[in-house]
């Protein structure tokens, strides 16, 4: 008979000697337990990688990383090693090219998702997917990785085995991978480049304390007074997650904000929600001061996902990063670069772009340079 196993991960059988049925036990007496990380390292869903208790859904994840390794030729996670690509699989996101299908570029990022509660629940919805991809009126030249590719491969008659949904999705994955490899590429007619513009992810403000209780703000153009107190106000069109590191009194980097803010921040949570304005610090009793500093820049991040990476954003804020963390900041910098704020005009208000190839997964980090008199 035929056993249909999980990705990564092959047990021998063998017939139990006791039973005259086909029941099999694993053969040496080797069971996989919670705990235990095994199988093929690229193809490792997070929780798999982490030793957790596994479902379905862990191999919807794998069915995720076959499906991109047809469509570009590469895995989506890698890496030197072995270690390297699981810490891959846990803190980063897969660069899919820009010039995707925008469906199947959703079904990548859906599939690939590092929370299993919010990737397929199922084989069928997974194959759903691609099928509305293969019916839609551009599926005969729908664009994946530049080139052309028919994905016209009938459903198969619905069964009530379990296991259908899954043989259909690998069949629709089968029909991908041939056709981009055998299909005839036709040469494209010249047309003219079109780029999109920037999307507009967040705009903020400074609220400068006045002396008699009333506020004015600002968008950092102009230095503040010294000792002159201040707090931030964001906002965004789709809900996330903040974090800000700065210098602190000793001029080291410190986290200001984290996914555990301080008590005497007057913030519960770093959670933004769309379009409701974020203050920080907030309520009247808390403000920024920067009455030992000439100028400050606060490094202000923004993730559509709580970041679990560098590791320091996770734990409580307030404190002075050490030199490893340090370092773990300046590489975290520099793999997701820096945007620049563009101050809107007449108004005290500043906005961050990104470019529109940019996923909705990455973050976004911006600076915000705050000067005194």
């Amino acid at each position: 008979f035929v056993k249909i196993l999980d990705f990564g991960i092959a047990k021998l059988t063998e017939v139990s000697p006791n039973s005259s049925d086909l029941a099999t036990r694993p053969a040496g007496g080797y069971e996989t337990k919670t705990g235990q990380v095994i199988g093929t390292p690229a193809y490792l869903s997070p929780e798999q990688a982490r030793g957790l208790k596994l479902d379905g859904r862990s191999d919807l994840f794998s069915l995720g990383v076959v499906l991109f390794e047809m469509l570009f030729g590469k895995q989506p996670f890698g890496g030197p090693t072995s270690a390297d690509v699981m810490v891959a699989i846990l803190e980063r996101n897969p660069t899919i090219p820009p010039q995707t299908n925008p469906a199947l570029k959703r079904i990548l990022n859906k599939s690939l998702h590092k929370s299993a509660e919010l990737r397929y629940q199922s084989a069928e919805d997974f194959a759903k997917d691609l099928r509305q991809v293969q019916q839609a009126p551009s599926a005969k030249t729908s664009s994946f990785a530049t080139t052309q590719v028919d994905l016209s491969i009938p459903a198969p008659p619905p069964r009530k085995r379990p296991f259908v949904p899954i043989l259909l999705g690998v069949v629709i994955l089968l029909g991908a991978f041939f056709t981009y490899r055998f299909w005839p590429t036709p040469s494209p007619s010249p047309t003219p480049t079109l780029v999109a513009p920037p999307v507009e992810v967040m705009q903020y403000s400074l609220e400068i304390a006045g002396t008699k209780g009333d506020s004015t703000f600002t968008n950092g153009v102009e230095a503040l007074a010294a000792k002159q107190d201040f707090k931030f106000h964001f906002a965004a069109p789709r809900g996330g997650f903040l974090y800000i590191v700065a210098p602190g009194k000793t001029n080291l980097p410190e986290t200001f904000l984290t996914a555990q803010p301080l008590k005497d921040s007057g913030v519960k949570t770093n959670v933004i929600a769309a379009g409701q304005e974020y203050i920080f610090p907030e309520e009247n009793e808390y403000w920024i001061n920067l009455s030992t500093a000439h100028t400050t820049t606060f490094s202000v991040i923004f993730s559509s996902t709580p970041l679990t990476s560098p590791a320091f954003l996770t734990q409580s804020a307030g404190r002075s990063l050490t030199i490893t963390e340090q370092q773990e900041w300046e590489k975290f910098k520099q793999e997701v670069g820096v945007q620049q704020p563009q101050m809107l005009a007449d108004q005290p208000r500043a906005k961050v772009t990104v470019p529109a190839t940019q996923t909705d997964n990455q973050p976004v980090l911006f600076e915000v340079t705050v000067k005194l008199k």
